[in-house]
């Protein structure tokens, strides 16, 4: 919605952005709306929408409205669709000359997140919402260890998991291996350490959804996983066919559009030809 909102501005020609994220009711529409009750939206409403709007440069004023009187009918040119926040949407507004990738991390939070020795991040899904696109533990722990004697590697951990479970410690409960808790809590230090990697290797999840609008290097795997998405859904929804990229990609940002295992992880990374230190 932020970069689609983005793309508007850069078209109509105005300056600045003024977000009000109107949260009177919830939706009760897709099964994860069903399974996450009020707390967990509230939750998930302040502690990562919210905090969304601090990636957008151009924002200058954001809020939340809880009070569904006097709700204002938001300003946003009109873009053919019933739900203003789909890549295929962004697509078409890139062909008319926007430029997507614009989300970038705070300057103070840049700071916060830096390393000081070339890394990698390797961002797991773990969740506890449609587990079948959960990726393989071992598989990814394998990874690291490929990466390790040449980059310092750094995990950022499923919120979800880290806040339940924590299954994923016992895979990488190693001295050598860093572990990004604070990125997997707070957005702006996510992306402010995404932006100094060398690569960033995710699942497809949603916090791995930001990278392709902004300039921090990305190799995605798992975007079918599970089959949750058909190649018809997935192209309603993005506006380009199962096997392609998002079309303002830089060549440091690509989807593999394989399910990540240990072979396919180190063959693709191979294929990326990422610097080594």
């Amino acid at each position: 919605y932020l970069a689609l909102t983005e793309c508007a501005r850069q078209l109509a020609g105005r300056d600045n952005i003024d977000v009000t994220v109107m949260a009177h009711e919830y939706r009760d529409a897709t099964p994860r709306d069903k399974l996450l009750g009020k707390a967990e939206k509230d939750w998930r409403l302040k502690n990562i929408i919210m905090d969304c709007c601090e990636l957008l440069p151009t924002v200058v004023n954001y809020g939340l409205q809880r009070r569904p009187d006097g709700l204002k009918q938001f300003e946003f040119p009109p873009i053919g669709s019933t739900f203003p926040y789909l890549a295929k949407d962004v697509l078409r507004l890139f062909k008319a000359g926007a430029n997507p990738r614009c989300l970038k991390a705070p300057e103070h939070a840049k700071t916060l997140a830096k390393i000081d020795r070339p890394y990698v991040t390797l961002t797991l899904r773990t969740s506890k919402h449609f587990e079948e696109r959960n990726v393989k533990l071992m598989e990814w722990r394998k990874f690291a260890n490929y990466l390790k004697d040449d980059y310092a590697v750094v995990v950022v951990p499923d919120q979800d998991d880290l806040l339940g479970p924590n299954v994923s410690h016992e895979y990488f409960n190693d001295p050598s291996i860093g572990w990004a808790r604070p990125a997997a809590l707070d957005i702006r230090m996510r992306l402010a350490l995404y932006e100094g990697a060398v690569m960033n290797v995710c699942g497809s999840n949603g916090p791995c959804a930001l990278l392709f609008y902004t300039d921090a290097p990305v190799l995605q795997f798992d975007q079918t996983r599970g089959g949750t998405f058909d190649a018809a859904q997935w192209k309603g929804l993005n506006g380009f066919p199962v096997g392609e990229q998002f079309p303002w990609s830089l060549p440091t940002q690509r989807m593999t559009w394989t399910d990540s295992s240990f072979e396919t992880l180190k063959s693709e990374w191979e294929a990326m030809k990422c610097p080594t230190p």
